[in-house]
């Protein structure tokens, strides 16, 4: 068996694919073999015993094989007993000081055992065994026991794997592109083909998958039981713009989240791009896109989880905050504490996700962090300084020390929906200039580009919209690309969307209405779409794409950006 493939990188252990076990544990092979070493045993045994490995043993039967110390004869022996592949991988048993060996091996999961002693515990074929042959056949079982990760219908498989597992990534980047939040950090791996069943189809050289994995902070085990209780209700609603968590796992102590590798974010998305078309398809796209995101987060702020209210934890070392945020406690009152809120969104949290080169992609919303689902009956206060949520998007209660609620998510995607209409107009040179606009001296003295500044009548302190804002809003109210819909959609951002009284502002759920008509309307009418000069708009065809990028996703050539793929 030459197709080996080392995991970690540089740790010389190696894991050999189940596909390569499949592919040489086949009956004439195993026949020869077992005629070879068990010349003792009569044509009928033998066949019985290919037969019993083909169907439950072939792990088993490559394990001896490859073991070196051990007898291959042993193997019948572990038929006899039953020992299958489902009794894998054999677990120590700790024996007595005066036993000729530290431990004696056992069936997997013998760490549940309940009996007060062990002496009877443990595989009686392998009891013969030396101290040197235990050690090898222990040690020698886990290039062939590298997981397959599997995927249920409406349910998400977890794994613990013992600390001696071999994980079957052909390309591991936790080094390379390490990114680290409050709660956990992410990289992305390449799984062997043979080794995931979580996406179809899957990419013959390997799909791309992103792992998040949890600090241990805090209670522990109810920090990822809350975090992947979320996540796994919000996937019952297969919601084409709702990241979907695809699996977990628990290795070395430390939890494990399984996600798509996105394609990029949204934010690089628009540097990516560029300046995008002026045509029917990319305009009904954004459109098609803004009511996606909004109907996610009406999903979200819907979303009634029933799980106790948490303690906070402590974020990341490495994560920095202003100090405009500090020191100030965020409350969740009242009939809001019972629903969901995603308090973090930015263009980072955004994803892209793409199918196939023509494909332009679907953006969902990624990073519902785990302090902004609530019990009906909480009150907790939460320190904005383990909601990690980003300043520039932020809304004015937050710097007033005002009770939070899904209003905060209303705000920051009225944000981001400025500047994905100005994208839409301007491409990146506006994004630039817009930003530059914002800019404005804080409260703590730090230029900045948040939407809205605190203004202070004797011991009041006012929030206003920023003058760079509205401004820029009407300038791309008079950009040639600027169409009936998108006024139309600059009148929601400033009028129901950026309200600085949290009360003002508009539903997730009337957003969704309101947007609706709009791209019906638009899908019709090229001119309610494009605009009076839409004649002078591009005559290309569909949507722009990105180049100079080759990678592969999801089984196909999809350009691929460095991801800043989100970690709460």
């Amino acid at each position: 068996m030459n197709e080996i493939h080392e995991w970690p990188p540089g740790e010389f252990r190696y894991f050999i694919p189940y596909s390569t076990i499949e592919n040489h544990v086949v009956r004439d092979s195993v026949l020869d073999i077992l005629k070879h070493h068990l010349k003792d045993e009569s044509d009928q045994d033998i066949l019985h015993y290919t037969r019993l490995i083909l169907s439950t043993s072939i792990k088993l039967f490559t394990i001896v094989l490859c073991a070196p110390n051990i007898k291959f004869p042993l193997l019948r022996e572990l038929l006899k007993e039953g020992i299958s592949d489902e009794n894998l991988p054999l677990s120590r048993i700790e024996t007595k000081p005066s036993s000729n060996n530290e431990y004696r091996l056992g069936k997997a999961g013998h760490h549940l055992c309940t009996k007060a002693a062990h002496e009877d515990c443990g595989i009686k074929s392998l009891l013969c065994l030396s101290k040197t042959g235990v050690k090898d056949l222990c040690g020698s079982q886990w290039p062939a026991l590298a997981p397959v990760f599997k995927g249920v219908p409406d349910d998400i498989v977890h794994y613990d794997f013992e600390v001696g597992t071999i994980l079957p990534y052909l390309e591991d980047w936790e080094g390379a592109n390490l990114r680290a939040g409050g709660f956990g950090e992410v990289w992305k791996v390449r799984i062997h083909p043979a080794h995931q069943k979580l996406l179809c189809p899957s990419d013959p050289k390997g799909l791309l998958l992103a792992i998040k994995r949890l600090f241990p902070n805090g209670d522990y085990e109810k920090t990822f039981q809350l975090e992947v209780g979320m996540l796994k209700a919000l996937n019952g609603y297969h919601h084409k713009h709702i990241v979907k968590l695809l699996a977990t796992y628990k290795f070395k102590e430390r939890y494990h989240l399984l996600f798509p590798l996105a394609s990029g974010n949204l934010r690089e998305h628009w540097d990516i791009i560029g300046m995008p078309f002026w045509n029917r398809s990319t305009y009904l796209w954004v459109l098609t896109q803004l009511k996606g995101l909004v109907s996610a987060l009406n999903i979200i702020h819907n979303f009634e989880t029933g799980l106790t209210s948490i303690k906070p934890d402590v974020p990341n070392a490495g994560t920095s905050y202003r100090s405009s945020f500090r020191g100030i406690n965020l409350r969740v009152e009242g009939e809001e504490a019972k629903f969901g809120r995603h308090g973090d969104i930015k263009p980072e949290n955004i994803l892209w996700m793409k199918d196939s080169v023509d494909d332009p992609g679907s953006l969902m919303v990624a990073d519902m962090g785990l302090g902004r689902f609530h019990r009906k009956e909480s009150r907790s206060r939460v320190d904005p300084k383990t909601i990690n949520g980003s300043p520039t998007y932020a809304p004015p209660e937050v710097t007033l020390n005002k009770p939070v609620s899904r209003a905060y998510d209303i705000w920051s995607l009225g944000c981001v929906f400025a500047e994905f209409i100005t994208w839409l107009l301007k491409g990146p040179d506006g994004l630039a200039k817009f930003g530059t606009r914002r800019l404005e001296l804080a409260e703590d003295g730090i230029n900045d580009d948040t939407f809205f500044s605190i203004r202070t009548s004797g011991l009041e302190r006012l929030p206003k919209i920023r003058p760079g804002v509205l401004n820029w809003i009407r300038e791309l109210e008079h950009d040639e690309r600027c169409s009936a819909v998108i006024k139309e959609l600059l009148v929601v951002i400033e009028w129901h969307m950026l309200c600085v009284e949290p009360g003002n502002r508009i539903s997730a759920k009337d957003l969704e209405k309101s947007i609706k008509p709009m791209i019906c309307k638009a899908t019709e009418d090229s001119t309610y779409l494009l605009g009076l000069k839409h004649s002078a708009a591009d005559d290309r065809q569909g949507i722009k794409m990105p180049t100079g990028l080759s990678d592969e996703v999801h089984g196909s050539e999809v350009p691929v950006i460095e991801v800043n793929y989100p970690s709460t």
